[in-house]
């Protein structure tokens, strides 16, 4: 389309203005539609090739590319076409053509058009791609200047007039455009600029198929990879090479590097570990680098995190000296390590290089981490693995060695020989030995070692002393090593050692209550320390030989005392009658030995206590033991442990239960009482607390004479005895707390009968003079008086009867509360005492204008209660009723039979009583309400009512608003079995 100076642009809708060749007016229509059909046919014929083309390069797009520019500019007769793509905010030539010398696909410099050209509307192509739309210009020559300055230089070097730009367009976005130009002004025909943009659509998909043929290829890859290394990682359970050689591979591959290295932490050095790649490395299988930050590996396994260098050459010196010296020496540039994970730490790392300069895309880095990721899993399943393998090991040794312990009762020679042959396996060892010791001499006892046989027994006996591995150990009853007996100018038979083919030796004594009766060695060919899990194994193997030792003794003592114990059968009956007996007394110290004795029998510790723990002083005291040294038991009672010290210490501010696993581990075991469980021969120690209600009362504690841990069932076995003691040591303080209390409540019982008969010999005898002579004087009966005296002798006589109805309430709430009072019950009419109330409080209610009504249920007739009681309840409530309803108020009593008992309410539209008041108007001498009727009453009357409703069998409660009156109610069962009848009657 031409365009003028002031339009840049034209929509690929508009039509542009074609400059046409002359054409006789002669020519026959049937020539036109020839030609016409030629160009279609050839224009479809282009299309099916550039299909063809795509569908037979699923995985590289520039042969489409390239058919793409050939027919596009072979089709519309134009000069060059060329199409670039997008990457990032540049255009890339990608493939080009020029109809006077073919396709370019190696972009010769000479023609000029290798260049990259910026995303910019100051060029034509540019344009395009930012406004993803077509631009057709019959001449450029004069938008130049004004709309494209930086295509002018381009202009003047390939002359070109006439151009066609189309982009590339998917899901609305540009990923390049198809540029074409003539090098005359004429503008490209509408049929070929909707061709070119069919080209440009067939492009875009040919594009956005190929990166979808990669991502899925790469996927694909990556899948495949992830599997294999899954599948070695699973044939592998137990060696962690074969996956590491793999992802090692499998990395370099996918991600195009010269060289994948895997390394490993070991101490402050990384050891190659696994390495695949034919590039020069800095280090082989099995050597070290040192772990630093100042190489890109180091750094990353220091800081965890990815580390990606894109030129090691121009890395800072400073930051990177080991990787800048590393890179002078290989000449590699690029760098990526990824570090290994395990729980926030990392343990290794897998590094990548290239020679040449070339950033890892951020797909590769994440591949990368994936594989790390699965190498730390790995690494991880295989240490898992192995423990588990060494712990079974080790379990079916002891058990081996349980098994014939249990088969050789009376022999303990199986027993040696078992442990020495299960010692050099699992300590890997070239020779094992047990020896024992019998107070005077070390005797070889059991003997296993391939050669040197005859030297080692030669050597034996001998008395303890610091001249051999055994000799040292039944001396100083510890655990013996020698990193190398050649090296030890103590040790006196180095000839035996070489003869024996072993540098470095491990002693083990056998203790029995902490006396040494032997010791069990291994030794090993290369010189080194002995790992602190096989010092383990063989203090259990020690263990496990002093109780076979032990055993026989034992069965021998056994064999004597059979008929003794014969005998005694029937005694250890009688002592399990006592036990039970013993468990339900309430005596303290009995109860917490037989928990203490039972409670380590049955979780198979060496002996146990009971401690009580003083909140105030922060301290356990101890109460009771089980099978503990006298010594031992002396000292702990006169060491009380304090908050913080050892396990009881740490129990007490942790909450929950504490387990030692070698008390000579100063580490975890720091106590007063330290050395003497050492010397006592206890190596562990479990303290569970006693807790009751999440208060500590004190701790129960086992020792075991072996280390190790617990195991949870037996945690859980002396939380239960826990529970039992802490209920025994509540018990027992309740129980004191009781009798003080019993004691003082006895005495203040004492005290108030004492008071209450004095009160009703000395006040009521008085009292019913003074009322009787009130009465006498103020109906005149000696003659008259005047008003003053009148109105005193009124005050006299209502205030004896006030104080006289205080003192009668107060014996009654007495002989409730000492379950003295009794009811009388008889038939009596309900309705009939009801009315029988409300005719006492009328004229009161009179007086102040109060209305008093009354609804009762004409179902209701005769009930069998107290009825004295009763009208007292009804005469207490409507007197409290009257009491606090202001003159001119209502009075309501209403009576409802309902499930077998009778509801009677009292309903007053008094002042009400506050939600937090409604629980004290029950209790004992409390009044509630405003000041002034307080003052009328005793604060007993409600309390009172109460005790004689339930004494009924009923219940009694309260329903008020403030400002909006109260209603008392309760109920009386109309049906009652009373004690002293034989039938229950309605």
């Amino acid at each position: 389309m031409e365009r003028s100076a002031k339009s840049a642009k034209a929509k690929v809708e508009a039509r542009p203005t074609v400059t046409r060749k002359p054409r006789k007016v002669e020519a026959s229509t049937g020539l036109r539609l020839k030609q016409r059909l030629a160009e279609a046919l050839e224009q479809h014929a282009a299309i099916s090739e550039i299909l063809r083309v795509i569908s037979g390069s699923p995985g590289d797009v520039r042969p489409v590319l390239a058919t793409v520019a050939e027919r596009a500019a072979h089709l519309c007769d134009a000069t060059f076409a060329q199409v670039l793509l997008v990457e990032g905010n540049v255009l890339r030539p990608t493939v080009a053509y020029w109809a006077d010398a073919g396709a370019d696909e190696e972009y010769d410099d000479s023609r000029a058009v290798k260049r990259t050209w910026p995303v910019t509307r100051r060029i034509i192509s540019g344009r395009a791609v930012l406004d993803c739309e077509t631009f057709h210009y019959a001449d450029v020559v004069p938008f130049l200047d004004s709309e494209y300055p930086d295509s002018a230089a381009k202009q003047q070097e390939l002359g070109f007039r006439a151009v066609l730009v189309v982009p590339l367009l998917r899901e609305g976005q540009a990923s390049g455009v198809i540029f074409m130009f003539r090098r005359e002004p004429r503008p490209f025909s509408p049929e070929q600029v909707a061709l070119v943009q069919t080209f440009a659509r067939q492009a875009a998909i040919a594009i956005e198929n190929v990166r979808l043929f990669k991502e899925t290829k790469e996927a694909l890859e990556q899948q495949t990879a992830t599997s294999e290394i899954l599948r070695v990682i699973a044939s592998s359970p137990g060696d962690v090479k074969p996956m590491l050689t793999a992802v090692a591979e499998r990395a370099l591959k996918l991600c195009d590097a010269a060289d994948a290295t895997i390394f490993l932490v070991e101490g402050d050095r990384l050891r190659s570990a696994a390495r695949f790649g034919s590039s020069p490395t800095p280090v082989q299988e099995g050597e070290f680098l040192p772990l630093t930050r100042g190489s890109v590996t180091g750094r990353a396994v220091i800081d965890g995190a990815v580390i990606h260098i894109e030129d090691l050459a121009t890395a800072s010196e400073e930051e990177f000296p080991v990787g800048r010296a590393l890179q002078r020496r290989l000449g590699h540039h690029t760098a990526l390590s990824v570090p290994l994970m395990r729980e926030d730490r990392a343990i290794g790392a897998i590094a990548l290089w290239r020679m040449e300069v070339r950033r890892f895309t951020d797909g590769q880095i994440e591949l990368v981490k994936t594989f790390a990721d699965q190498a730390a899993i790995a690494i991880e399943n295989v240490r898992l693995f192995n423990e588990t393998k060494e712990a079974l090991e080790q379990q079916t040794a002891t058990s081996e060695i349980l098994r014939v312990i249990s088969q050789s009762p009376t022999d303990v020679q199986p027993v040696f020989d078992t442990i020495a042959a299960a010692a050099l396996k699992l300590c890997r060892a070239s020779s094992g030995n047990v020896f024992t010791f019998d107070g005077e001499l070390i005797h070889l006892a059991a003997l296993v070692s391939p050669k040197g046989a005859d030297a080692v027994r030669n050597a034996y006996p001998r008395p303890p002393g610091r001249d051999s591995a055994p000799s040292r150990a039944v001396l100083t009853r510890r655990v013996v090593v020698i990193p190398d007996v050649l090296a030890d100018a103590e040790y006196a038979i180095a000839p035996t050692a070489i003869a024996g083919g072993f540098r470095s030796i491990l002693a083990v004594p056998l203790l029995r209550e902490g006396h040494p009766i032997g010791a069990i060695t291994v030794g090993r060919p290369e010189p080194g320390s002995f790992p602190a899990e096989q010092i383990a194994l063989l203090q259990t193997f020690a263990d496990q030989a002093v109780i076979a030792i032990e055993n026989v003794r034992l069965f021998t003592e056994l064999e004597a005392r059979t008929t003794q114990l014969t005998r005694s059968v029937g005694e250890l009956k009688a002592l399990g009658e006592v036990g039970q007996a013993v468990s339900s007394t309430l005596d303290l110290e009995t109860v917490l030995s037989t928990i203490v004795s039972r409670a380590a029998q049955l979780a198979g510790m060496d002996g146990g206590s009971i401690w009580e723990y003083d909140e105030a002083r922060e301290e356990f005291y101890l109460h009771a033991t089980d099978r503990l040294p006298d010594e031992l038991v002396e000292v702990l009672r006169a060491t009380p442990i304090r908050k913080g010290e050892g396990a009881l210490g740490r129990l007490a501010v942790t909450g929950g239960p504490v387990e030692i696993r070698d008390v000579m581990d100063e580490r975890s075991y720091q106590s007063r009482i330290r050395e003497i469980l050492i010397r006592c021969g206890y190596r562990s120690v479990l303290a569970v607390p006693l807790l009751r209600e999440d208060h500590l009362l004190g701790a129960l504690a086992v020792n075991r004479s072996s280390p190790g841990e617990f195991a949870p069932e037996v945690i859980d076995l002396l939380k239960t005895f826990a529970t039992q003691s802490a209920l025994a040591i509540q018990n027992a303080r309740l129980f004191r707390e009781i009798e003080i209390k019993s004691r003082q409540l006895e005495v203040a019982s004492r005290h108030k009968s004492e008071f209450l008969a004095n009160m009703s010999h000395e006040l009521r005898t008085p009292l019913n003079a003074i009322i009787g002579f009130s009465e006498v004087l103020a109906e005149r009966l000696f003659g008259e008086i005047n008003a003053k005296q009148a109105e005193y002798l009124s005050d006299i006589l209502e205030s004896g009867r006030h104080l006289l109805c205080l003192i009668n309430d107060i014996l009654d709430l007495s002989k409730i509360e000492a379950g003295r009072m009794d009811l009388e019950p008889t038939d009596f009419d309900l309705p009939a005492a009801i009315d029988n109330a409300l005719i006492l409080v009328r004229e009161r209610a009179q007086r102040h204008g109060i209305t008093l009504g009354r609804t009762v249920d004409e179902r209701l007739g005769m009930i069998r209660a107290d009825e004295r009681k009763v009208k007292q309840v009804l005469l207490n409530l409507l007197s409290n009723a009257l009491k606090f309803t202001p003159d001119g108020g209502t009075v309501d009593v209403q009576v409802d039979v309902n499930d077998g008992e009778a509801k009677i309410l009292v309903r007053d539209t008094g002042v009400g009583i506050a939600p937090e008041d409604q629980r004290a108007v029950f209790e004992e001498f409390r009044q509630v309400g405003p000041a002034s009727k307080k003052m009328e009453g005793t604060g007993l009357g409600l309390t009172i009512s109460r005790k004689f409703v339930e004494l009924h069998g009923g219940r009694i409660w309260v329903e008020s608003q403030v400002g909006l009156g109260s209603t008392f109610a309760f109920t009386l069962p109309l049906r009652v079995q009373w004690p002293d009848m034989d039938q229950p009657v309605d």
